[in-house]
């Protein structure tokens, strides 16, 4: 093989390389209705939603001070973040709680950056924003406008919630009644007080059971 086509093939193979190890960057396309979806869907599938403009719903976890933003544009300078459970995990089981979505970005000076600092962990917030990158088989969403929900799934609901259900995995029905009552105290989201309600019904109807 001559020189010159070992020089173009070991180039070819670089930009390959670099393509392969790149993420997928999707531009600003101007505004663009935001689609409804469950973030759930978009874990499960990022590139199916790259490049698009989505509304969703989070439960917040915590706000990182630092990131490693790889190759992606998503770094500390330019942005602030959110690390996030979806809508509709349920944090009371453990293998959801220590499973949440990850991270979510706003760009520094915008509105939706003041409202990502004012957050509070276990708020719930609808989030509209574009999925700009896909990286490490994730999605990597830009935020554009944040709402506050009213609602949210607190740190003494989970605990007594997550206490039921071990309690129910031991047969402690009354004990476990009991718990569930306490996770339904206060301001549940609608879905999360049928969740739970329905769990307490199970739960009733196995004390209910053992006491014939």
């Amino acid at each position: 093989m001559k020189a010159h086509q070992v020089t173009t093939a070991l180039i070819v193979c670089l930009l390959l390389a670099a393509v392969v190890g790149s993420p997928l960057r999707g531009q600003g396309q101007g505004d663009e209705p935001a689609q409804a979806t469950e973030l759930g869907l978009v874990r499960a599938s990022p590139e199916s939603f790259f490049g698009k403009t989505i509304e969703f719903t989070v439960q917040v976890r915590e706000a990182p001070a630092a990131w490693n933003p790889y190759l992606t544009r998503f770094g500390p300078v330019d942005y602030r973040a959110l690390s996030v459970w979806t809508d509709e995990q349920s944090l009371w089981l453990r293998e959801e709680f220590e499973n949440p979505f990850g991270l979510v970005f706003a760009r520094r000076g915008t509105p939706a950056e003041t409202a990502f600092a004012a957050a509070k962990p276990y708020q719930r917030l609808r989030l509209s924003g574009k999925v700009r990158e896909c990286f490490l088989g994730r999605a990597w969403i830009e935020v554009e406008r944040v709402e506050r929900l009213e609602g949210e799934l607190g740190e003494g609901a989970i605990l007594h919630a997550s206490r039921a259900v071990q309690l129910m995995a031991g047969s402690q029905w009354s004990l476990a009644l009991a718990d569930l009552d306490r996770a339904l105290v206060g301001d549940l989201p609608a879905h999360v007080h049928a969740a739970l309600f329905e769990l307490r019904d199970a739960c009733a109807a196995e004390l209910e059971k053992h006491r014939r």
